[in-house]
């Protein structure tokens, strides 16, 4: 309890120091939610998202105190805004992986990706562009392991039966490359 206590004090400090700095303010919600300070934590909370309030973490930590608290409407509302400023997000790292990838930035390309993924583990075609990267780099296993995800969670994705025929036929499974493909064109003419 002392060091918690004393978390509190050194954010508080922080707060202090950094004057309307959003994450001194998160962290003290965090901390004093963590001492049952649930109330002191909620307005901490609420001061981090008026300074940022395009920050899911916040929405969601303010979201878990209020259903702490029994709102569990305002709760609702915080969480539901937390998973649409992350989908927005990872969308943006997607676009810019996208941009990466056509100015030859590879490494960074494959970061974009994988944040857009992080924040949206059901994104099929973050996964399928972060395959083409690695199939780009000759990283072919990692291509037909984010071809798989893609499938798996999309498996009409023609595109990405196609474009793991290519990683096959290129690692010499021509049989695996051949089915693939097949797939492939099932999908797209299923879909005229």
């Amino acid at each position: 309890m002392i060091e918690l206590n004393k978390a509190v004090g050194n954010s508080t400090a922080n707060i202090n120091y950094t004057l309307n700095h959003f994450s001194a303010f998160n962290r003290s919600g965090i901390n004093k939610a963590d001492m049952g300070k649930l109330n002191e934590a909620l307005i901490d909370f609420d001061k981090a998202i008026e300074i940022n309030p395009n920050n899911a973490t916040a929405f969601y930590n303010r979201g878990t105190i209020k259903a702490d608290l029994g709102d569990f409407d305002g709760a609702r509302e915080d969480f539901k805004m937390a998973l649409s400023l992350q989908q927005k997000s990872a969308v943006e790292f997607y676009l810019k992986g996208i941009r990466e990838r056509k100015e030859g930035n590879y490494f960074d390309a494959i970061q974009n990706y994988t944040k857009a993924i992080e924040l949206n583990a059901h994104f099929a075609e973050a996964y399928l562009k972060r395959a083409e990267v690695y199939s780009d780099i000759g990283e072919y296993t990692k291509a037909i392991e984010d071809y798989d995800r893609a499938i798996e969670l999309n498996p009409d994705y023609s595109l990405a039966y196609s474009n793991r025929a290519l990683v096959k036929a290129d690692l010499g499974d021509y049989f695996g490359a051949m089915a693939d493909m097949k797939n492939a064109v099932k999908i797209a003419n299923e879909k005229i």
